[in-house]
């Protein structure tokens, strides 16, 4: 036994991965970041509209800015 075993979790001896544990996490990623680039790619549209032109922009609201 050595020094760091003993924190260690058990584990089985012996660990087969297959063509459908990558597939799985391959689709995972792709839904994750899926969502991710829906959600902040207008975040990103608009900080730019705003870098660009920015004494033009006087937003009213947060969501002033989706329709420049």
């Amino acid at each position: 036994m050595t020094t760091g075993s003993v924190l260690l979790a058990p584990s089985p001896v012996e660990t087969n991965y297959d063509l459908m544990y990558y597939l799985k996490g391959a689709a995972a990623g792709g839904i994750c970041c899926s969502i991710t680039h829906g959600a902040l790619t207008p975040v990103d549209v608009v900080k730019t509209r705003v870098q660009l032109d920015s004494a033009k922009v006087s937003f009213r609201d947060k969501f002033d800015g989706l329709n420049l």
